[in-house]
């Protein structure tokens, strides 16, 4: 690689690529990332936060969670439920 294309002024013996987020689950590094947390969410180990705000259930339900992000959120996650 060319030193023009290192970023930072990495030496050249440093290897850069490109990922695709979607690749991951097939490649040495998903079940090591996946793996672990399904366990650590079974654990309580990694906990999802913020909170979910379940606005509803059912496709019924997604107007009225479309008008409370409209109305204005921040840090929070709106659910609706697929029953």
């Amino acid at each position: 690689m060319a030193s023009s294309q290192v970023p930072g002024g990495l030496s050249e013996d440093v290897t850069i690529s490109f990922c695709w987020s979607t690749h991951i689950k097939d490649d040495a590094v998903g079940p090591a990332i996946f793996g672990w947390i399904t366990e650590a969410l079974a654990k309580g180990v990694l906990r999802c936060k913020p909170d979910p705000e379940v606005v509803g259930r059912g496709l019924g339900a997604v107007q009225q969670a479309m008008e409370r992000m409209e109305r204005g959120v921040s840090a929070t996650k709106l659910v609706v439920e697929i029953p």
